[in-house]
């Protein structure tokens, strides 16, 4: 019985190594930014495009779609000149 949970227990962690989160969404780019946080790039099913996800922690994250992006790209240079210096 215990052999069997053991066993079954395996199987869930590595069939699980190959989906990025519950919705099935595949990743395109991950970027670690630190110990606990980080950038992705992917296809959402729920927003029905790319969205770019920054991962605050385990649970929280900020999402941009295509419009958010949009109105932020154009503070990429500034945000750059600031924090380049």
């Amino acid at each position: 019985m215990a052999q069997a949970q053991i066993d079954r227990f395996k199987s869930f962690k590595l069939s699980n190594l190959s989906k990025s989160t519950q919705t099935g969404d595949l990743i395109e780019f991950c970027c670690q930014l630190n110990k606990n946080k980080r950038a992705r790039l992917y296809y959402s099913e729920s927003y029905r495009d790319y969205v770019l996800a920054f991962n605050i922690n385990k649970s929280k994250s900020f999402i941009l779609d295509r419009h958010m992006w949009k109105k932020f790209k154009k503070y990429i240079t500034l945000i750059e000149n600031e924090l380049g210096n």
